[in-house]
């Protein structure tokens, strides 16, 4: 897989992840524990992204899950609000000119770290 060529498409499409996230974020409620600043969600979609384009080149992720619940922001909000993030990126890859091949495999891995960070807040949870 060209992980450049997607990490590209990724970057000059921040602005219409961001936009589709916060309106998420409005819809659902999840604003009332979240930021409504553009630049917050800039930050936000710029972590997952180079998380996913880590996991993509076969190396770790950041975990930020101790952040979050420093916050206040629950492992069961987190959680279901990243299926929305999840939910942005497979739109986003349906509309670009990637391959199937691509796709599927940036589903995937997609899949995977946007989930990744709640596993391992479980596991911390559990020691």
């Amino acid at each position: 897989m060209e992980t450049k060529k997607l990490e590209t498409l990724n970057l000059s499409s921040e602005e219409i992840f961001r936009e589709k996230i916060l309106k998420c974020a409005k819809d659902l409620d999840y604003d009332k524990y979240t930021s409504t600043l553009m630049d917050a969600w800039r930050v936000s979609i710029a972590g997952l992204s180079e998380a996913l384009f880590k996991i993509l080149d076969g190396n770790s992720a950041i975990h930020e899950g101790p952040i979050h619940r420093s916050r206040a922001i629950s492992l069961a909000m987190s959680l279901g609000f990243m299926k929305y993030y999840y939910q942005t990126y497979i739109d986003f890859m349906a509309e670009s000119d990637c391959s199937p091949e691509e796709k599927k495999l940036f589903s995937k891995f997609s899949g995977f770290i946007l989930c990744d960070e709640n596993i391992h807040e479980l596991k911390r949870e559990e020691n």
